[in-house]
């Protein structure tokens, strides 16, 4: 639980999440990918860099072991030759860069830490015969130390003033280091995969302090490569068990190792390398892939990326000053690059409409699942931790929302989300249908004249016809019927007013 307590004021989360934050997936939010440059630079195919560190303004230099060089490169890859060097017959297993510029690179096949200062040339410290300094490191004072494999299992220290001292300590026959590390205070850690175990060795160099025991793993455990967080918590990679072991040297009482880390089946892990926030890096040489384990996780390292070109063995990495994570491939002879940054890539939401239901989602890169927060969002917009938008836009116009993504490994960003809302369709009111007016179907003509007329007359919505020489009637539908009647009508009143007329004749005769 110790490891826990110092890591508590890194963590935004309550404990209880310590577990989920060590997981990328969707458990904590939405899954994001790193941006990942493969290669960035070809160092070359027989190159075979084993070891690679930053400078200051995102260049770095990569040691190779294949031809006698120590590479400089520019943050875009571009070779820097003034800042590079050679060596006749070296093979170089590591690199350190002090405060000055000076590059001090271990010659496994010489024997010497070769010195070179950009402008003069390239000195010279003998280790001496039968060592063969592996790996280095720089205190913040400016010294380097060495680990020297072989019979003696040594360590080297030159002075920030240049001096050297080849013996300055001596660790248990039969150690076999391969990775050193020095702490805030000077102390020097050594992995040591021969008896599986890290040596710690204070700052006079004469006494050897403690041995932590990297148990629980077998004698094949081979712990190669060592690494120190802002709290003092080592890390070390075991090559040959597949995992990485965590180690509190604050704890003086039972066993120092708090956390052991799987990697998986033949991870072969040769590299780590903790970044600003306390995440650790591991280079999982077997499986081609990188693994994390966040600031925080207890006992879960993640896969964050695979290589798959074919051949590919992740050996070494770093982190550079523009916060990108540098991968040396020692068969490929190559360096790739993890921007560890994160980045939302949503910026607007485009074009909604007031009254119509919208729903989005926000983008973001980084490593791990991110998490969507936004403390000034619109009240009708919903934004929930995995980046999913919904609601309905009450009003016309243009608006902006701050957006902030985090990742498991404590890595933030902020982004301004614009949006446009336009009014609502409008439609005009439509004109009345005007009410059918009936009509009726058929014909009636009559003509007349005189005393009688003529028709005739068929059935309903039939025709009906005459003469009649004062009018013309024309009539259509059921009504025509009607208009027979009405003619018969007109010739009974006829036929009896030609009666009356003939009675009068009669009586005015007689």
């Amino acid at each position: 639980m110790l490891i826990l307590m110092k890591l508590l004021p890194l963590l935004t989360v309550p404990l209880v999440c310590l577990a989920v934050l060590g997981a990328a997936g969707s458990a904590f939010g939405a899954s994001a990918q790193p941006v990942v440059t493969d290669p960035l630079v070809t160092v070359g195919a027989t190159a075979q860099p084993r070891a690679i560190i930053a400078g200051p303004n995102g260049e770095f230099y990569t040691a190779n072991f294949g031809v006698p060089s120590v590479t400089a490169f520019a943050g875009d890859g571009g070779a820097i030759p003034g800042d590079s060097f050679s060596v006749p017959d070296a093979s170089f297993s590591s690199v350190v860069r002090n405060s000055a510029g000076f590059l001090y690179a271990a010659d496994v096949a010489n024997g010497n830490i070769d010195v070179f200062v950009p402008g003069i040339g390239v000195g010279v410290h003998s280790v001496g015969a039968g060592h063969y300094p592996v790996a280095m490191a720089i205190a913040p004072s400016n010294t380097i130390y060495s680990v020297n494999q072989g019979s003696s299992s040594t360590v080297t220290r030159i002075a920030a003033d240049g001096t050297g001292t080849p013996l300055y300590a001596s660790l248990a026959p039969g150690a076999n280091p391969k990775g050193i590390v020095t702490d805030a205070a000077g102390n020097i850690y050594t992995a040591n995969s021969g008896d599986n175990s890290v040596s710690k060795i204070d700052t006079t160099g004469a006494t050897l302090v403690v041995t932590y025991s990297i148990a629980g793993l077998g004698l094949g455990a081979a712990p190669d490569a060592i690494a120190i967080d802002s709290h003092g918590i080592l890390y070390v990679a075991n090559f040959g068990g597949d995992s990485v072991t965590a180690i509190d040297p604050s704890i003086t009482t039972g066993s120092a190792i708090v956390a052991t880390f799987p990697l998986g089946a033949g991870a072969k892990p040769s590299g780590l390398v903790v970044d600003s926030h306390d995440n650790v890096f591991v280079a999982d040489s077997g499986t081609a892939s990188i693994s994390e384990i966040a600031a925080g996780s207890i006992n879960t390292a993640d896969v964050v990326h695979t290589y798959t070109a074919a051949g590919a063995k992740p050996w070494a990495l770093t982190v550079s000053s523009d916060n990108r994570l540098l991968v040396a491939d020692t068969t490929l002879g190559t360096v790739s690059a993890l921007d560890l940054s994160t980045v939302v890539t949503t910026t607007t939401l485009g074009s909604l409409t007031v009254g119509t239901p919208f729903t989005g989602s926000l983008a973001a890169t980084g490593l791990g699942a991110v998490v969507f927060t936004s403390t000034n969002a619109p009240s009708w917009l919903t934004v929930t931790r995995d980046g999913q938008l919904s609601g309905t836009p009450p009003t016309a116009g243009t608006f902006s929302f701050a957006v902030t993504a985090r990742t498991p490994n404590g890595v933030s960003a902020a982004q301004t989300v614009t949006y446009t809302v336009a009014a609502a369709a409008t439609t005009g009111t439509p004109t009345p249908t005007p009410t059918p007016t009936a009509t009726t179907s058929g014909t009636t003509i009559g003509s007349g004249g005189g005393t009688g007329g003529a028709g005739s007359a068929s059935g309903n919505g039939g025709t009906s016809t005459g003469s009649n020489s004062s009018r013309t009637l024309a009539s259509t539908g059921a009504d025509a019927s009607r208009a027979v009647a009405f003619g018969g009508g007109a010739l009974a009143l006829l036929a009896a007013g030609g009666a009356v007329m003939a009675l009068r004749r009669r009586r005015h005769s007689v």
